[in-house]
């Protein structure tokens, strides 16, 4: 079976049902990089097709997607290349400088998380009546230093990966959009 379209994952008996139900349709976009674009922030997010290709739109939250657009998940066969090729992408896994547009804020996937790029139409990071923000977890085992904490993504994508007092990293868990 060789995909014409992300659709066709649910019709594959060879991948996983979570898998499918993680890829439903829906309205978040999957956009992956062409081929030849090779550095992460420089898209435009009013013109994404410059840099980007479509994959399709799924349902759910980008972390569970995330997983489920790994090759090995939805295309376990390789059921997915010669759709990828004929788009103009290069890999079937979901990686960094791909892009997630959800209610129409664009959210590219980086080295930590996802950076923010904004509503299209408008100002970059200047995103109108949406709450986003990103959940890191501490590393260390001080009482000191907090277990969780939450950052503003335009915030973190200036500043970096945060850092707790004892000088560890904290690690990225997940990006969630608010209601």
């Amino acid at each position: 079976m060789q995909y014409k379209s992300l659709n066709d994952v649910a019709n594959n008996p060879d991948v996983h049902e979570i898998v499918k139900k993680r890829l439903s349709p829906g309205e978040v976009e999957i956009w992956y990089k062409k081929e030849k674009v090779g550095i992460v922030g420089i898209l435009d997010p009013n013109n994404l097709t410059k840099t980007h290709v479509l994959l399709g739109k799924v349902s759910g939250r980008i972390d569970p997607i995330f997983w489920a657009m790994q090759g090995e998940n939805w295309s376990p066969n390789g059921e997915a290349k010669t759709f990828i090729e004929n788009i103009g992408a290069s890999h079937t896994s979901m990686s960094v400088g791909d892009v997630f547009v959800i209610n129409n804020v664009v959210l590219e996937i980086a080295m930590c998380g996802h950076v923010v790029w904004g509503a299209r139409d408008d100002q970059w990071k200047e995103i109108p009546n949406v709450k986003v923000r990103v959940l890191w977890k501490n590393q260390c085992d001080s009482r000191n230093c907090p277990g969780e904490i939450y950052i503003d993504p335009t915030r973190w994508a200036q500043y970096g990966v945060p850092i707790c007092q004892c000088g560890i990293a904290y690690k990225y868990l997940r990006t969630e959009i608010l209601d």
